[in-house]
């Protein structure tokens, strides 16, 4: 149904299509090189094989020669020896294959040539070596500038200091040369990005959310997958950035900062909210008394020593040996009793009460969080459908106890009318004819008690008629006369038998 031809003005190539039969209803626009073709296609000789091949290209040579004809009418006019004419406008709109290209953003160094009128000149790639006589890369791998087998000596000037690297200081500009070009490139990435549909922002929390549903076909590319998906973080992340940049700065410590905004976004905890820690002894008295916590320095002043040493433990002033080997008497004091191992059993004993009191602590805080335990493992057992009946239990598992429901009993005084109601309601029920009785469960219960008492009664019977002890005694005496007659094979069998 369609054919194209190639055509080229001068300027790009242009690409005309015809479809269908000219001859009736044809409009062109010669000005875009195309023709249309109203006419319906022939739907019988559309599934003739060969035969629809041919009535196609016959129809679109003869569109096609139609379209000749309107362009070789126009007037035409010789340019640097070649026929050409002069095409009208074009009258059909016709649609874009890709979108129309964005102006470029120009870099730092393009803003500032364009402002001062500076006209770029394009140079050369390779430029003449006078020391090797050859020629060179201007810049990177085996320019004349990198080859260290040229350039292994620098000039110092006539007032430099002999002693300084200036080769060193040579390396570290270059460095500084080639850090300065890749930040001024990273600079001119495009900033501008549009959406089509603008994505969620949310500044507080730093994040961005873009609605706008993926392009399926891509996602089955490989390689370019990836940088479809790249591409997409990149442009999402910048709108994120220039929305951070908006906001207004203030320098603190020499950092510039922004204040974020409030979040918008509300996201789930990973974990819940913690519990409020359990208070000490002296935690729980402070607060009672009001008494407000300061921390103090690790670290005293010793007039002693004239050294800073730590408040407690290790090396602290206190327990300096050296410094506290004599201890001061009271006036009053007994001369005879060892106040150096008093101090001791006195630090001793406040060390054990500290310990002490630790560990009271640790306890309670132990105790809380076991009984946390327990309720969480008793609401686990009794969480599945038979309500922990069959659930397996840890070996030495203690059972659950269960809160059982409080009986409520009635009132013993007070309520006389309600109690005389209950009592008169319980006599009715037993002396009038509202009792019912399940007359098949009552006969079945009588049979079945019937037939129990004929058991027991033909047990006794065949109790009281078995023999008595001397016939039984005699019938032993008989098979001790048989076995001792009996010889052979048969007095073996019944020994094994006997066995």
């Amino acid at each position: 149904r369609v054919s194209a031809l190639s055509t080229f003005d001068g300027k790009d190539w242009l690409t005309m299509v015809t479809t269908g039969n000219g001859e009736l209803g044809f409009d062109s626009g010669v000005g875009s090189l195309s023709a249309f073709d109203m006419i319906p296609l022939d739907n019988t000789k559309l599934s003739q094989g060969k035969a629809t091949d041919a009535y196609l290209k016959e129809l679109a040579r003869d569109n096609t020669q139609l379209l000749f004809n309107a362009i070789f009418a126009l007037p035409t006019q010789v340019v640097e020896k070649v026929t050409c004419v002069q095409l009208p406008a074009p009258t059909t709109h016709l649609p874009r294959e890709k979108h129309i290209p964005k102006p470029k953003v120009s870099t730092k160094w393009e803003a500032f040539a364009k402002s001062k009128g500076i006209n770029k000149k394009k140079r050369g790639r390779m430029i003449f070596d006078e020391e090797s006589k050859t020629y060179k890369p201007r810049f990177g791998y085996k320019s004349a500038a990198n080859d260290k087998e040229q350039n292994w000596v620098v000039e110092v000037p006539g007032n430099g200091d002999p002693n300084k690297d200036y080769l060193g200081d040579k390396e570290d500009k270059k460095k500084e040369s080639v850090a300065k070009n890749e930040m001024q490139r990273l600079q001119n990435i495009s900033k501008q990005v549009d959406k089509a549909i603008p994505i969620t922002l949310d500044v507080g929390s730093l994040s961005a959310f873009d609605m706008i549903p993926l392009d399926n076909t891509k996602l089955s590319q490989g390689k370019a997958t990836d940088a479809y998906l790249k591409e997409l973080a990149r442009d999402n992340t910048q709108l994120l950035f220039n929305a951070i940049f908006a906001l207004p700065t203030q320098v603190v410590e020499k950092v510039t900062c922004v204040q974020l905004p409030a979040p918008t976004t509300h996201l789930p905890r990973e974990k819940h909210i913690p519990k409020p820690k359990v208070s000490t002894k002296w935690e729980a008295f402070a607060k009672s008394k009001g008494i407000n916590k300061k921390k103090r320095g690790r670290m005293i002043f010793d007039e002693e020593s004239k050294t800073y040493k730590p408040r407690f433990g290790y090396k602290s002033a206190a327990n300096d040996k050296e410094q506290n080997w004599v201890v001061e008497v009271p006036g009053n004091g007994d001369p005879n009793k060892d106040y150096l191992g008093d101090k001791e059993d006195k630090k001793k004993e406040s060390v054990a009460k500290n310990e002490m009191q630790r560990l009271q602590n640790i306890s309670k805080q132990v105790k809380h969080k076991s009984e946390e335990i327990n309720q969480t493992v008793k609401q686990a057992h009794v969480s599945t459908a038979s309500l922990g009946k069959f659930q397996d239990k840890v070996k030495n598992e203690k059972k659950a106890k269960e809160k059982s429901k409080t009986k409520k009993f009635e009132p013993v005084s007070g309520n006389v009318s309600a109690e005389n109601s209950k009592s008169l309601a319980l006599i009715s029920k037993i002396t009038g004819n509202s009792v019912s009785v399940n007359k098949g469960a009552a006969a079945k219960k009588e049979m079945g008690a019937t037939v129990k008492r004929d058991r027991d009664q033909q047990r006794e019977n065949r109790v009281s008629g078995r023999r008595s002890k001397a016939g039984l005694k005699a019938q032993t005496k008989h098979f001790d006369k048989k076995k001792r007659v009996m010889s052979g094979p048969a007095k073996k069998k019944f020994k094994k038998e006997e066995d």
